[in-house]
């Protein structure tokens, strides 16, 4: 590796190449970056030389702290503000980690409207919003969404793409330690980033949000969807139990088919829980100690990455798809679109709940064992068993007496005529439904790869090319890059360093810890 070091630079040159990074470091975008980068290039500094700068990052000053308010979501206009609390002892020689807050009620119309659901605690979490604490240990930063901005919209990914860009610019933060956590629509949001752009991410908490709401056309989520994606990306999921919206038995399938794709995923069911997170303050010990335990792996062994298209969400760490061919479909992989649905129990029976008694029956639903019994709509519930009926409560209570799989009694009042009729309760559960947990319409195109040292193997499905992104931590350029793709080898042999490469994704990524020194395009054979 001693190519790598390079001779100490001349006065003169060593400061015009402090100008040159001065410029970059004061760059205000990533564009703006990039055109700087020229600069670099221009003094003639050595591969290593520039490197070792990148690596280093910028020179931290101490900046504002508190409550800070940004307008980030282009075409959003100044009332689009993204809220970002920088703890008052910020020292800007630490290291902070990022936790980013996404609220739900995403679809008002008015971005004014939103609500904040950091507020997490024994009360519900989406409720308007009120001055935000000032966390100690880490930077939030609080977004705002609103009909035109959702979670699963393009511009949404691209506004949380700025507001870390220009988080990094500004403040020293630990590039491994940044968490996406969201409550209800912000929760099945942390979902959607993890499978369209997670690389930027350490850990992803969706927390009260429901995978089958990206898969409904009327949400319009942005792209098609494909649970490999989540490979190796850690996840805690959580629940409850009792929540009218997305109950954790709803929940639990997708968590499955998860799991089965290769995530990280811890699922937490909160038994008694509504839609709310009464649950915090038992949980959020678990939580934090979540999140220290899963800081990103920058350049990990292993990708899985599937798109349906090119022009974005093309690219997942040190892996670009450039092109997409359906007739190339050599690799074979396991399906992990499919659950299983359990459907539960519904004995039919639907009473007027706005009625005094609540006894009156306004529907019967078909196929089950109320039907079968042969209950009618305008039936006034007596007797559930032994239990005498009043109200609604009565019913749910004979409900839970009952032990399941025995015959139930009923006696009604059918205009003035006493009846009695019985069932047997629950049926015999039928065996688990299959479908597919997002729709495709189009074609899309796979590839997942390994490295081990300077090897790399992949396999493809759908791809006619793809670029893999070389970094200094992963591979040693002084030795042959052997690529295979299907069982071919394809690459053999050095891989040039570019200090322009290097300059060019440092720009876009701005990330110590993610630097790429070569591009390396593979054609599928």
């Amino acid at each position: 590796m001693a190519a790598l070091w390079a001779a100490p630079l001349a006065a003169q040159d060593a400061d015009r190449l402090d100008s040159a990074f001065e410029a970059f470091w004061k760059a205000g975008s990533a564009k703006a970056a990039e055109k700087a980068a020229a600069g670099i290039l221009a003094t003639g500094a050595s591969f290593a030389a520039i490197q070792a700068r990148l690596a280093a990052g910028r020179p931290y000053k101490a900046a504002e702290t508190g409550e800070l308010h940004w307008a980030t979501l282009q075409g959003g206009g100044a009332r689009h503000a993204t809220t970002v609390v920088i703890p008052k002892n910020y020292n800007p020689s630490m290291r902070y980690p990022v936790r980013v807050h996404l609220h739900g009620g995403v679809a008002r119309p008015d971005p004014e409207e939103t609500e904040e659901p950091d507020r997490l605690g024994p009360a519900q979490p989406l409720r308007p919003r009120r001055r935000l604490p000032f966390p100690g240990r880490y930077i939030a930063v609080y977004p705002s969404g609103y009909a035109e901005a959702q979670w699963w919209f393009s511009n949404q990914l691209a506004n949380l793409d700025e507001i870390l860009d220009r988080l990094k610019r500004a403040y020293n933060i630990d590039e491994n330690r940044v968490h996406l956590m969201g409550v209800s629509d912000g929760g099945t949001g942390a979902f959607f980033v993890g499978l369209k752009n997670p690389t930027s991410w350490s850990a992803f908490f969706p927390l009260n949000g429901f995978l089958r709401v990206l898969s409904n056309p009327m949400t319009r989520a942005d792209g098609e969807l494909f649970a490999g994606n989540l490979t190796n990306r850690p996840i805690y999921a959580v629940n409850g139990e009792l929540d009218p919206l997305y109950p954790a038995i709803a929940a639990h399938p997708f968590m499955v088919m998860l799991r089965r794709a290769g995530a990280d995923l811890t699922f937490r069911v909160m038994a008694g829980a509504g839609h709310d997170t009464s649950w915090w303050p038992a949980e959020a010990k678990s939580i934090d100690a979540f999140e220290e335990t899963h800081p990103r792996n920058p350049l990990p062994d292993r990708l899985s990455w599937e798109t349906e298209r090119v022009d974005r969400y093309n690219r997942v760490a040190w892996l670009v798809v450039d092109r997409l061919d359906p007739v190339k479909n050599e690799g074979v992989f396991a399906d992990d679109n499919t659950i299983e649905i359990q459907d539960p129990a519904d004995f039919g029976l639907r009473v007027d709940s706005r009625r005094d008694d609540g006894r009156k029956v306004i529907d019967v639903i078909e196929g089950t064992t109320a039907e079968a019994m042969g209950m009618k709509k305008g039936d006034t519930i007596l007797r559930m068993g032994p239990v005498t009926i009043r109200s609604t409560a009565d019913m749910g209570r004979a409900f839970d007496e009952h032990p399941a799989g025995r015959p139930l009694e009923f006696e009604v009042d059918r205009k003035g005529r006493r009846l009695t009729m019985s069932g047997t309760f629950p049926p015999e559960p039928k065996a688990p439904r299959k479908e597919e947990a997002f729709r495709h319409s189009k074609p899309s195109g796979r590839v997942v790869v390994t490295h081990r040292a300077n090897r790399f193997e992949a396999r493809t499905r759908g791809v006619g090319a793809f670029t893999l992104l070389l970094s200094p931590a992963m591979i040693d350029f002084d030795k042959p890059v052997t690529v295979v793709v299907n069982g071919k080898t394809v690459h053999e042999g050095i891989a040039a360093r570019s200090a322009n490469t290097l300059l060019r994704y440092a720009a876009r990524d701005n990330d110590r810890s993610m630097l790429f020194g070569a591009e390396l395009p593979i054609t599928v054979p």
